[in-house]
């Protein structure tokens, strides 16, 4: 099947256009976050933890427009759904083809609760394995006592997800 360029395609189309990239990069961050907990570097998970939460916020404008777009007059046209998409305030678009699109929107939902729960326990953990010196060895608090491992962080994270 031939793409077309971006100004060819319908609004639903260009809608589940996104939605689509929206689940890869959904799907890959919860793949990579997963990897840098598991390797225990606070700087690289630090990074992903901060590309996550801009991930998330285009899933939270998608989700804000697709129901902006679902409550829309079913007489419209695509240049409006378009229009909508753009930014623009004063347009309607069809509901034809939005069925797929709900679907889209409902793994979108799924797959950020999932993202949500590793990003906070990202945070937690990259403060925790702040607290280890670069070559992996535990710390020492002020009273002499050995700081928890990451180990055990990361079973604190799988707990609390």
């Amino acid at each position: 099947m031939k793409s077309l360029p971006d100004n060819q395609v319908s609004g639903i189309d260009r809608l589940l256009i996104e939605t689509g990239r929206l689940l890869e990069d959904l799907s890959g961050m919860e793949e990579e976050i997963l990897q840098q907990v598991l390797s225990g570097d606070p700087r690289r998970l630090s990074a992903v933890v901060h590309s996550s939460a801009e991930i998330l916020h285009r899933g939270d404008k998608l989700m804000a427009l697709m129901e902006q777009a679902g409550n829309l007059d079913p007489q419209s046209t695509d240049r409006e759904l378009i229009a909508l998409q753009a930014g623009e305030e004063s347009c309607d678009c069809g509901r034809a083809g939005m069925e797929p699109l709900t679907e889209k929107l409902a793994e979108v939902k799924a797959w950020q609760q999932v993202n949500r729960c590793l990003l906070a326990g990202g945070l937690q953990l990259v403060f925790k394995l702040q607290d280890k010196s670069p070559a992996g060895k535990p710390t020492y608090n002020c009273c002499g006592e050995i700081r928890p491992s990451a180990s055990d962080a990361l079973v604190r994270l799988n707990r609390s997800c």
